[in-house]
């Protein structure tokens, strides 16, 4: 992807234009699913934050945790939930690479952004008797 890095202009970067961006790449790219996962995750997070959502008022670790406090109580799975958080962390990761001085390796710390397995995949007993 060529997604050139955008400066923060004193927090004026909307979190909605810059990931809007990224999506016209994917598509450009023909990476389909990215462009369903990048347009779920933005459209629920516009629904948490009710309006403008500046970068740097969005990459907090209060706002991360509130917004996977807001996803839990519209009950969505743990899968969801950490699908949503992990987009946002690589839209941050574009935004600020790890190893540059503005990068917060601990932002997404308290938030959860692994993978639950759901399907059973150790035999039973009876299954292997």
């Amino acid at each position: 992807m060529n997604t050139e890095r955008i400066e923060k202009d004193d927090g004026r970067l909307d979190l909605s234009q810059y990931m809007t961006k990224v999506i016209d790449e994917l598509k450009e790219d023909r990476r389909y699913p990215a462009v369903h996962t990048y347009t779920s995750t933005l459209h629920s997070f516009a629904k948490f934050s009710c309006g403008a959502m500046p970068v740097n008022d969005v990459f907090t670790p209060g706002r991360l945790k509130a917004y996977e406090d807001w996803l839990l109580q519209r009950r969505l799975s743990w899968n969801t939930i950490s699908t949503y958080m992990r987009t946002l962390q690589a839209v941050y990761n574009r935004l600020s690479p790890p190893g540059t001085p503005e990068h917060n390796a601990k932002l997404f710390d308290d938030v959860y952004t692994k993978v639950k397995s759901q399907t059973k995949r150790a035999l039973t007993e009876e299954q292997m008797g």
